[in-house]
Formats: C-alpha cells, sequence, structure tokens
C-alpha cells in the first residue's frame, strides 16, 4: 500500500483501525492511526496467545511509525503511554459519536409496533453487548435474581463461550425472565432502548463504551462499570458500580426504579452529556489534526 499511496501523491493515510501499511514511511505521506483500545494486553487470558502477539505487533508498530495517534479516549491514552511508551504528545484523544439513529425519538405506533414484533414486556431492563466474560452479564443476571427484582431483564448480543456459563445459571436457577432477542435489525434497536426503564452495562472494561452513548441518546438511565474509560461515556449522571459485586448493582438497580425524581434527572442530564458526543465535534478536531499535520509537514 505505501507504494500506492506514493504513486497517488496520498497527503495523508489514517489507519482508522489500529493499523498502518508496513512501509508507510516510504509514502512520503504524513500518517495516522486511531487505536480504540488495548484490552487484549489488559485481559490477556480472554484471547488466544497467537492473536495476543499479532495484534500487539501490529498496534505498537503502527503507534511508533505514525506521525500522530488518536485514541478514542483518555483511557486508551493512558494505556498507550503504559504498554507502549508512546510519547504523549504523540496522541490525541477524539471520542467517537453513536450511530445517528440513536437521535430520532421513536412515535408511539413505531414502539407498538417494536413491542409486539419481540413480545417485549411492558416495563424492562436492557443489556445491549456481546455476551462475553469481560461484560459480565452473568452478574447482572444474578444480582436481578438473588435480590429478586421482578423486573425483567432483555439482553441483545451476540453469544461467545461464556453464554453456556450464563445459560447454565439461568437453568439451575429456574430464571424465567430474561429475554434473549434474535433478528433484532440495528433499525429496531433505538425503540427498545427507548422503551427500557433503565440501561445496565456492567462491563469491567471497554476501549470507550458506545452502548453507554446509546443509551443516552435514548433517554435512557445508565448503571455501568467503574474505572476505564466507563465515566468519560457515561458522564457524571451515570451510577457507576463494581462490576462483580452483585449487591452493588442490585441496590443501584432498585434504587432507580424506586425513585422517580433520580431517574428523570439522570435521563435530563444523560442526555446533555450525550451531546458532547457528535459527529461534527469529531469531525472538526479531526481535520485540526490533519492540517496540523500537512502544516508542520518536515
Amino acid at each position: 500500500m505505501g507504494s500506492d499511496i506514493k504513486r497517488n501523491k496520498i497527503e495523508i493515510f489514517h489507519g482508522l483501525s489500529n493499523e498502518l501499511p508496513s512501509n508507510i514511511k516510504k509514502s512520503n505521506a504524513r500518517s495516522v492511526v486511531s487505536i480504540h483500545d488495548l484490552i487484549f494486553l489488559r485481559y490477556p487470558d480472554l484471547y488466544k496467545r497467537m492473536d495476543r502477539a499479532i495484534y500487539k505487533s501490529k498496534f505498537q508498530r503502527s503507534c511508533i511509525q505514525a506521525d500522530a495517534v488518536v485514541a478514542i479516549s483518555e483511557q486508551t491514552k493512558s494505556d498507550l503511554i503504559q504498554f507502549f511508551n508512546i510519547e504523549p504528545s504523540k496522541i490525541h484523544v477524539i471520542y467517537q459519536a453513536c450511530n445517528s439513529l440513536y437521535y430520532e425519538h421513536s412515535g408511539n405506533e413505531l414502539k407498538i409496533k417494536t413491542r409486539q414484533k419481540f413480545s417485549l414486556p411492558e416495563k424492562y431492563m436492557l443489556y445491549v453487548g456481546t455476551i462475553e466474560e469481560r461484560k459480565n452479564l452473568l452478574q447482572l443476571i444474578k444480582a436481578k435474581h438473588e435480590h429478586r427484582i421482578s423486573l425483567p431483564l432483555v439482553v441483545i448480543g451476540r453469544p461467545t463461550p461464556y453464554f453456556e456459563k450464563v445459560k447454565d445459571y439461568i437453568s439451575h436457577n429456574s430464571v424465567t425472565d430474561i429475554i434473549f432477542l434474535k433478528n433484532v435489525m440495528p433499525t429496531d434497536i433505538p425503540t427498545i432502548y427507548q422503551m427500557a426503564e433503565l440501561f445496565v452495562y456492567p462491563s469491567s472494561f471497554e476501549g470507550f463504551g458506545i452502548p453507554i452513548l446509546e443509551a443516552l441518546n435514548s433517554g435512557t438511565p445508565v448503571i455501568t462499570g467503574k474505572g476505564s474509560c466507563l465515566p468519560e461515556a457515561g458522564g457524571p449522571n451515570s451510577i457507576y458500580v463494581d462490576p462483580m459485586d452483585i449487591d452493588e448493582i442490585a441496590d443501584s438497580i432498585i434504587r432507580i426504579l424506586d425513585n422517580k425524581e433520580l431517574r428523570n434527572a439522570m435521563i435530563a442530564e444523560g442526555y446533555k452529556h450525550a451531546l458532547l458526543f457528535r459527529e461534527d465535534r469529531t469531525a472538526k478536531e479531526i481535520m485540526k489534526l490533519y492540517n496540523n499535520l500537512i502544516q508542520n509537514k518536515k
């Protein structure tokens, strides 16, 4: 690709997902790489050894080669400094936005159709995300079951082998009000968010946390994990819990359900926070970075 970049006189090449061409330095283009997370280094047991080695080699080499590195959160910037020893001044934190589908409010007719399509209960809490160990769906289900929270839980997410643990717990404890949705189209999900009483995302670690932004844009209160980048995405008016502490998860759910004023405040302030993450802001910051790279070209 380096030869193609040089032949086409490309001024800037931006690797949008953790990688750059290995010969980018020979292309004469300025280079930018976006790094989304280094979860494979923080939680190595969740990845195959070969995958970890490949990711580390590609990601680290790209960061070293790049003229600028875009981190999608302050947490990712911190990880790049800690694990790869990247010079902080080279790293630019530029946040993402969620899909603009989540900016539109669904009308009552669409909500009724969506509720009927998926046989959704009148009230429910929602989890959206890959069903994998790091995101701790099992802890959420344990919190709900052991604290006898009657509000049904709706789950949208791609299963991994961890799903077997979740199913075993549900089966052994005769939990009946966990609803796993299938064949959900991207256009369905915003309405499902909007009808939820709250969104619970007890992840241990994320690169950013797009589902949190989806919930906040949908007017849905958020409970998520403490630490990593999650407070960056969730803002000061979401509730943060130890994702392994089922008592803390349950107490937070009950607190929101029992306090209408708190829930309304979380909805209003959460939406204000979500407005900080929009495509126009991201585009301006990216263009500023590009222009600086061109102006400062050696």
